[in-house]
């Protein structure tokens, strides 16, 4: 094969130097990213090299030649035609058949412009007609799809018929040879914009990839402090539990195990008695029989009631907690008797989001402990007074009773600790219910005292 040795035949040598580099960044980008199609663009590059070195050589004057030419022009826009499917997203599960398609769509094309008159220049309007449709399904997948860089081949689609059609004509003479070396260099463009838009695709799913990992770092990090979070959280309230199980244990033994072992013996006492006929003996264990079975059962309402305010699913509202509080006097009124309770003051209390069952028990618990503890004063006081602070809310209970030593402040809240005994009635558990509904509502309990002066108990609730 002898080659030329005109201008035009350095143009296409060198193109087809240009396009072997395509031709290899196409074959290498498709092992990077084999769904894109781009094995199908290197193709189209390779014919086109064909193409121009016949175009070059001495085999551009034999009377095949145009034949030739055609049917790689007809592969050259047949791959390029799978090529962009594939880029695109679009079905090519058998590509040969799709290949082959595309040859025939180009040869009907021809023979249809052939027809309309335009004989030498059938051969590139054919080209010119398959590029544009090509421009368009990369606009059509360019408004349901961003980030392909579909813009930019939908760009060097159009070029190639504007060069081929538009300016080849204009710069050279018009035959075969010069504009075959105008579709030589379009093609050459066309390749060069494809692998750019591919490398900016590329690109982008690679940011996007870095984006992704980085956020899943990052949920991971939040993952890992909020597990850690949650395992304190786990471990103090397993904590909780064993402390309140030993507490359990200790009342178990004394505070249940003392009155049902007395009730025994009262009983066997009292079938004695009535078998000797001593029936005002009896009369009198069965008082303290009874009294017995009422603080048992007032101990076992307590725990009922310890473990449903800490399970109970919330039911927040937006209360005014004078209301609540005026519902818990009520009770306390039922229970104690109204003269009992006239000694407690309330001062005006704000609003906020509370379980309003849960936190009437609140008041109940620690205005009834306080009204327990001012019962043998001359004159009892208790006060409920609260102040609204940055993000929380105080409440406070005050009472003029005997007071506590301050270092027992920190016992008061644990199930079953009673620190006046048995000769104040009471089960130990009333404060640490308190404590659990405060804490479900994001709230902390505390107590300050003095010995002979008095009590406070105070919570806080969100704002």
């Amino acid at each position: 094969m002898t080659f030329m040795g005109d201008a035009t035949a350095g143009a296409l040598l060198a193109i087809s130097g240009f396009l072997i580099v395509l031709t290899i960044s196409f074959m290498v980008g498709d092992r990077l990213r084999p769904t894109w199609g781009l094995k199908w663009f290197g193709l189209a590059m390779a014919m086109t090299i064909l193409r121009a070195i016949g175009s070059a050589s001495t085999l551009s004057v034999q009377p095949a030649w145009p034949m030739v030419a055609a049917g790689l022009a007809a592969l050259n826009l047949a791959a390029l035609y799978v090529g962009v499917r594939a880029y695109l997203g679009q079905s090519v599960r058998a590509p040969w058949i799709w290949l082959a398609g595309g040859v025939g769509v180009w040869f009907g094309l021809r023979w249809l412009m052939e027809g309309l008159g335009l004989r030498a220049m059938a051969g590139p309007w054919a080209s010119g007609v398959m590029f544009a449709y090509l421009a368009f399904l990369c606009v059509g997948r360019m408004r349901s799809f961003a980030g392909g860089a579909y813009v930019l081949a939908a760009a060097v689609f159009l070029l190639h018929p504007v060069l081929v059609l538009g300016v080849g004509p204009l710069l050279v003479d018009p035959h075969m040879r010069g504009l075959r070396a105008w579709g030589v260099m379009g093609t050459a463009v066309v390749g060069l914009g494809v692998l750019m838009a591919s490398m900016g695709r590329l690109r982008l799913e690679l940011e996007r990839e870095i984006a992704r990992r980085r956020q899943a770092e990052a949920s991971l990090r939040e993952a890992n402090a909020s597990l850690e979070v949650r395992v304190k959280d786990r471990t103090a309230e397993l904590e909780e539990i064993v402390s309140d199980l030993e507490s359990f244990n200790r009342m178990v033994s004394h505070d249940l195990r003392g009155p049902l072992g007395g009730v025994r013996g009262l009983t066997e006492i009292c079938i004695q008695r009535l078998k000797e006929g001593d029936h005002e003996r009896v009369l009198n264990y069965l008082e303290v029989i009874q009294r017995e079975s009422d603080r048992l059962g007032q101990l076992v309402s307590q725990l009922l009631l310890l473990a449903r305010v800490t399970h109970v699913q919330l039911d927040r509202q937006d209360t005014e907690l004078r209301a609540v509080l005026e519902q818990a006097l009520d009770t306390l009124r039922l229970s104690h008797g109204a003269e009992v309770v006239a000694c407690v003051q309330a001062d005006p209390l704000p609003r906020a989001r509370v379980d309003v069952v849960l936190l009437q028990q609140v008041f109940v618990n620690l205005v009834g402990n306080a009204i327990k503890f001012v019962g043998g004063r001359a004159r009892p006081e208790v006060r409920v007074r609260s102040d609204v602070g940055s993000g929380s809310i105080q409440v406070e209970v005050r009472d003029n009773g005997p007071g506590f030593r301050p270092e027992q402040a920190q016992q008061l809240f644990q199930p079953f600790k009673r620190l006046h005994g048995p000769e104040v009635e009471g089960s130990g558990i009333g404060l640490t219910i308190v404590r659990r509904i405060v804490e479900r509502h994001g709230g902390t309990c505390w107590a300050e005292g003095r010995p002979g002066d008095g009590a406070s108990f105070f919570f806080s609730l969100p704002a």
